[in-house]
């Protein structure tokens, strides 16, 4: 699993990117970072069920993370 640890400050939520055997681990770390950019960048809320990222990651809400105990954004390949 990838994910963030901090970003709940900024922008409301942490990101997990669910763990996929169609994507590498460099892809998931560059989305990670790139996702948190524009989350803070933006302020922009992900609704659920949304699809973002060229490789089409399915939003879903989490009252708390895996990784974290703040709410998080669980993305997991479409």
């Amino acid at each position: 699993m990838v994910g963030t640890h901090g970003l709940a400050a900024y922008a409301g939520r942490e990101l997990e990117f669910a763990p996929t055997r169609t994507i590498d681990f460099g892809t998931l770390g560059m989305r990670a970072m790139q996702m948190s950019l524009y989350l803070i960048d933006s302020g922009v809320e992900l609704k659920e069920g949304d699809t973002i990222g060229p490789e089409k990651f399915r939003v879903a809400h989490a009252d708390a993370g895996a990784l974290e105990e703040a709410p998080a954004y669980r993305l997991a390949a479409a």
